[in-house]
């Protein structure tokens, strides 16, 4: 059996200070000074966008029918940039801000990267939700508190058939919902997506790259 070899990694922060304040209280200040660094996290998906376009961003594996997993699914660094700003458009274009964000129930995966890109570029805050509160909770009281509190303008899970339940019993029929797929109960003829996102019926989104 051949070693197992691993690759260096540099970390950015290795040694601290460690300061006590009032009962309770511990402040931890890194020893080395904050370097340049830029002003948004999108500049760096830009960057490597026009610097490595055909690099791999973001993967996944393909869960089959059977449940196994197939071929991966990929996206660049290109197509991430291009997408975030397509989601972009179509977020300013449903003027959402601070006061009206966008909630993202669902687990981690690529449109839910992408949306959240999308966010960063437009400028418009995101709200990930723990799953459980809408998987595990049979009266959704967390959610409800997050819904309440946040106001959201446009709601995301990846599969309307597992949030669908938590969907119709805590989101208005006034916030838009946008799924992956599988439809929920609360589905509803609705206008047209903008030209940058594909022009499906209302709650189901494939994501532009």
């Amino acid at each position: 059996m051949s070693p197992i070899t691993f690759r260096p990694l540099t970390f950015g922060v290795t040694r601290v200070e460690r300061r006590e304040g009032a009962p309770g209280v511990c402040y931890v200040t890194a020893q080395q000074s904050l370097r340049d660094h830029p002003p948004r996290l999108t500049d760096r998906l830009r960057h490597w966008a026009l610097t490595a376009p055909e690099r791999t961003f973001l993967a996944r594996r393909c869960q089959l029918a059977d449940g196994k997993s197939g071929d991966w699914r990929e996206v660049t660094y290109a197509q991430a940039w291009a997408a975030a700003r397509s989601i972009a458009q179509g977020l300013i274009n449903r003027g959402l801000s601070a006061e009206r964000p966008v909630v993202l129930l669902s687990e981690n995966d690529l449109e839910h990267a992408l949306l959240a890109m999308g966010c960063m570029v437009a400028g418009v805050p995101f709200v990930p939700v723990s799953p459980p509160y809408s998987l595990v909770s049979q009266d959704f009281a967390k959610l409800r508190h997050v819904l309440g509190t946040v106001t959201p303008g446009l709601v995301f899970a990846a599969d309307g058939a597992r949030y669908g339940k938590a969907i119709k019993a805590c989101v208005g029929d006034e916030v838009e919902v946008v799924l992956t797929q599988a439809r929920c109960p609360t589905c509803e003829p609705a206008p047209p997506l903008p030209s940058c996102w594909p022009p499906r019926p209302r709650m189901l989104w494939t994501p532009p790259c």
